[in-house]
């Protein structure tokens, strides 16, 4: 009975990171996005964005998407571990 039980709970675990997996890997290519649109943005707007002294904001905003980025991404990396430790 106790095996059982483990063995079906690692089922369930194995079902919901599979599931969390696929969430997290079409949510990184989500907050993927934005950040190549602004950087294809910032270098179009270059010359007005030095013009209107606007730099450090862009480098701020630029910031925040990476950071957006690197969480969903290290999240996809634990995910990534778990399932290969089964």
């Amino acid at each position: 009975m106790i095996v059982h039980f483990f063995s079906s709970n690692k089922y369930t675990v194995l079902v919901f990171l599979t599931k969390l997996k696929t969430k997290l890997f079409s949510l990184r290519s989500i907050v993927r996005s934005p950040i190549y649109s602004h950087f294809a943005e910032t270098l179009s707007g270059a010359p007005s964005i030095r013009a209107y002294d606007c730099a450090p904001r862009f480098v701020a905003e630029s910031e925040g998407k990476v950071d957006s980025f690197a969480r969903v991404y290290y999240y996809c990396i634990i995910v990534n571990r778990w399932l290969g430790t089964r």
